[in-house]
């Protein structure tokens, strides 16, 4: 029998320099740097994005193995210096599954999942700065943002933001402009009220063009929509610029012509570092992109404990109708309006201070009647060195929390923060100031003249809406009432998909009280009706006043009264931007379907029902004979289908209850 011998000395030493030589080339920049792709699925596997990586970093996006984001530049320039450029790999976490649910207070879906893959690749730049770049994949779509772990007490700037989305070009797109004017104080405002942007190629020829998120885009048989998630204050807010060669579009900074602040627009921050998400949603459904809630995944949990007294609700306005909210006996009177429609809230606008001291005689009269009073304010963006402290109440730390407290005692349920105008760091930095001290006085809020959402109310639970679009007070001249139609399908379809829109609802005359004549609606009643639902929004604003909306139909004003304000699901049953759109809300054990016609002929759709919708009692309210006038039907069974005829500019609404 032959025996083994025992391995030698000399034999153990050279195992070991060769696992030492192994070791050392698994870890060494050259063999990180073979590794040039990295791929990440989404829980599904329907979802995919690739990453490469050469001299330059890159990632394409692909959904349902078509290509959704075609190869696409990454990266930003920190401190003049582009760190992608010839940087080097050192790790990737492994791929981790993250799945919790957590609850919001307002939106088309209360409770809501988080459910993603996540990798975080880390670099080290040219110039040896550490970055990472983070992704997940969720079974809608992607996002990823730029961070730099780091720790220094140094300010750095982000010089520009390379990232790009190279969509398919073969197609529509569908956005609202980002831009502003210029007033008679040279003060350039941005705003986002604008009509949609009406060339819907995807990259026209010759122009440049800035877009406000979100973006929406059919092409290559996909939906695309393309937006930004969470905003700290460490970064201004974002839009997109189409290029003039057609070849993509890219992250854009504020314009330096915001000058409401003097400070640049680019981003500064000490290290550590995150960026915002950028988000790309994808589906071969429309649908599909309409009930995504992606942004809200993409924010911080709140930290707040006690909630209770966060309540979505509606609200009367007596601004809209012209006046200002400085006459007592006449806002006594909006107060008997929302007592006799159910709705929680009376808006005092811009001039309740000119009540006097009437005013906390108003704030305890809405009280004994269950009426909660809101507050307009406005953001004091950029006076932060004014010396007239009324200018300075919501800029001023000292001053606002001082004011919060004042009127949260005389018991002042919300505020209406307005008139930010710009996108700059420093303004997103006081939207985050302004929810924070809100919190802690138990004040809701409602943004006006502000950006657009970027999932802040997961974060912030008391955020119930947010403007950031042409609203109905912006519908005083015939030709915008002719173009409200289509821009309603086409908000429903975009704006309102990121989040709660203050559109402010309902406009059954004209707003125009010097010349009636002028700025009369388009629509049927019922169209008006039906925004309530299509439009989402925590603190529902109707625009109509009492002399009007108190002398409509019973059904109608029954109807009105009972319309939620947060939803427990929301679906898209058809539709299609500029078009028309038909959506189903559920709250508890009521469905409310809705549908509104954006073309000035008869429009027909047969939509599927919910599936516990079916074979039940649905009593609608839909056009009638003329557009001042309403017809009502009922299904006592309903069927798998049904089938919704429209008025040119018309509405629908039907209301199921599953019990």
């Amino acid at each position: 029998i032959r025996r083994k011998k025992k391995p030698t000395k000399v034999w153990g030493l050279f195992c070991l320099y060769i696992q030492n030589i192994e070791a050392s080339y698994q870890t060494s920049p050259k063999a990180s740097e073979e590794i040039k792709k990295w791929e990440i699925f989404s829980p599904d596997k329907n979802i995919q994005i690739v990453v490469s990586f050469d001299t330059d970093l890159s990632y394409t996006v692909f959904c349902n193995n078509i290509v959704a984001v075609k190869s696409s530049a990454m990266g930003v320039v920190l401190d003049k210096q582009d760190i992608g450029k010839n940087a080097r790999f050192t790790t990737a976490t492994p791929i981790r599954e993250i799945k919790e649910t957590y609850e919001v207070k307002t939106g088309k879906q209360l409770i809501r999942t988080n459910h993603c893959n996540e990798q975080i690749l880390s670099f080290l730049s040219e110039e040896n700065i550490p970055f990472t770049i983070t992704l997940r994949t969720y079974n809608d779509g992607i996002a990823f943002r730029y961070g730099f772990p780091k720790t220094d007490n140094k300010i750095h700037r982000i010089d520009k933001e390379l990232t790009e989305f190279v969509i398919p070009s073969s197609g529509k797109v569908w956005g609202y402009p980002y831009g502003g004017t210029q007033n008679k104080k040279g003060i350039f405002k941005n705003n986002y009220e604008g009509w949609p942007i009406p060339d819907q190629t995807i990259y026209p020829k010759g122009k440049t063009r800035n877009w406000a998120y979100p973006v929406l885009f059919e092409t290559n048989g996909l939906w695309i929509m393309l937006t930004e998630a969470y905003l700290d204050g460490n970064y201004p807010a974002t839009h997109l610029q189409n290029d003039s060669d057609n070849s993509c579009y890219r992250i854009a900074f504020p314009n330096p012509q915001e000058n409401i602040y003097t400070s640049d627009s680019t981003p500064i921050a000490s290290l550590p570092w995150e960026t915002p998400w950028r988000v790309v949603v994808a589906s071969s459904k429309l649908s599909d992109v309409f009930a995504t809630t992606i942004q809200t995944h993409l924010n911080p949990p709140t930290t707040q404990k006690d909630l209770f007294w966060i309540k979505p609700g509606g609200s009367v306005w007596s601004w809209w109708a012209g006046r200002r909210p400085d006459n007592y006996n006449r806002e006594i009177e909006f107060i008997h309006y929302a007592k006799e429609m159910n709705w929680k809230y009376s808006l005092l606008d811009e001039g309740w201070q000119g009540l006097g001291n009437r005013f906390e005689e108003l704030v305890q009269y809405a009280a004994q009647h269950n009426i909660g009073i809101w507050l307009w304010y406005k953001s004091n963006t950029g006076q932060e060195s004014n010396p007239n402290a009324n200018e300075r109440i919501m800029c001023d730390s000292i001053l606002r929390r001082a004011e919060m407290e004042r009127i949260s005692k005389l018991g002042i349920k919300g505020i209406k923060v307005d008139f930010f105008d710009t996108d700059k760091q420093p303004a997103i930095k006081l939207y985050t100031e302004i929810l924070k001290d809100a919190a802690q006085y138990h004040l809701m809020v409602n943004f006006h003249g502000c950006t657009v959402p970027r999932g802040w109310e997961r974060t912030y639970p008391h955020l119930m809406t947010m403007e950031a679009v042409k609203g109905s007070e912006a519908m005083a001249q015939n030709k915008h009432c002719d173009a409200a139609p289509a821009h309603h399908t086409t908000i429903a379809l975009t704006r309102n998909i990121v989040g709660s829109v203050d559109y402010t609802p309902l406009m059954l005359t004209s707003k125009n009280r010097k010349d009636p004549t002028i700025g009369i609606p388009s629509t049927t009643r019922t169209h008006q009706v039906a925004l309530s639902v299509i439009f989402e929004t925590g603190f529902l604003c109707y625009a109509e006043g009492p002399q009007t909306v108190l002398k409509e139909p019973e059904p109608v004003k029954a109807f009105l009264r009972q319309v939620p304000y947060a939803w427990d699901e929301s679906i898209l049953l058809s539709g299609y931007p500029e078009d028309h759109v038909c959506i189903a809300r559920r709250y508890e054990n009521k469905w409310y379907i809705a549908a509104i016609n954006g073309n000035n002929f008869p429009k027909e759709i047969t939509i599927q029902l919910p599936d516990k919708c079916q074979g039940k009692k649905i009593s609608a309210i839909t056009d009638g004979d003329t557009k001042m006038t309403y017809s009502y039907e009922t299904i006592e069974k309903t069927n798998k289908c049904i089938t919704i005829k429209m008025k040119p500019f018309g509405g629908y609404v039907g209301v199921i209850s599953i019990k």
